[in-house]
C-alpha cells in the first residue's frame, strides 16, 4: 500500500490591507437578537366574592401569590441594515422591545401562596386563573418598562459596533479610523 501526501505553498501571501470589509454578513440570518434578560418580582391578588355559599353564610376567596417573572428585550435584526461607504459606516437600527415574557414556575412553590385565613378553599382552577393573571400582569409590566428597553438598545449597539470592528480588524484595517452613524428606525 503506498501513500502520497501532497502540498503547495502560494506564490505569494495575500495581503489582508488590500481586502475591503464587508460587514453585513450573517446579522440578517438572525430574526430575534435577544441582548438582555431581566428579572421582575411581582405578586398578584386573587379575589373571589361569595365563592362559597351554605344556607345563609357565604365565604370570599382571598390569595396572593408572590412569583417571578422572566422577561427578554432584543430586536428584530432582520430591519438592520449596514452600509459601508469609504471608512463611514452607517447602521439603521429598530427599536430594542420585548421579545419573550414568562411568569417562572419554580418560582411558583407552597411559600408563594398566600391565602387569606378566612378565605374560602383555593382550588386548582383559581391556581390556573392566578397563574393566567400573572402572565397578564406581567407581559403589561414589561412590554413599557423604560429602563431595560433603553439597555437592551445600549447594549444592541454595542454588540453591532464590536461586530463591525472585528470585521474590519480581521481585514488588516485599522478599526479607530472607521466611523459608525446611528440610524433609528421607528418600527
Amino acid at each position: 500500500m503506498l501513500l502520497r501526501s501532497f502540498c503547495s505553498l502560494p506564490a505569494e501571501r495575500p495581503n489582508p490591507s488590500r481586502f475591503q470589509p464587508r460587514i453585513e454578513g450573517q446579522l440578517k440570518s438572525i430574526c430575534q437578537l435577544s441582548v438582555l434578560e431581566g428579572y421582575f418580582h411581582n405578586v398578584v391578588k386573587f379575589e373571589q366574592k361569595d365563592a362559597e355559599k351554605f344556607l345563609w353564610m357565604t365565604k370570599d376567596k382571598k390569595a396572593w401569590v408572590e412569583y417571578v417573572g422572566v422577561a427578554k428585550y432584543g430586536l428584530d435584526a432582520s430591519k438592520v441594515k449596514m452600509e459601508l461607504s469609504g471608512k463611514h459606516v452607517t447602521i439603521s437600527i429598530p427599536k430594542a422591545e420585548l421579545l419573550y415574557c414568562k411568569v417562572d414556575s419554580t418560582s411558583l412553590d407552597e411559600n408563594a401562596y398566600i391565602v387569606d385565613k378566612d378565605s374560602a378553599t383555593i382550588t386548582a382552577e383559581d391556581s390556573k386563573a392566578i397563574l393566567t393573571q400573572a402572565q397578564q400582569d406581567l407581559q403589561a409590566e414589561a412590554t413599557d418598562y423604560k429602563p431595560l428597553l433603553t439597555l437592551a438598545q445600549q447594549q444592541a449597539q454595542q454588540l453591532m459596533e464590536d461586530y463591525v470592528k472585528n470585521i474590519v480588524s480581521a481585514t488588516g484595517s485599522d478599526a479607530e479610523q472607521y466611523t459608525i452613524e446611528w440610524v433609528y428606525l421607528d418600527k
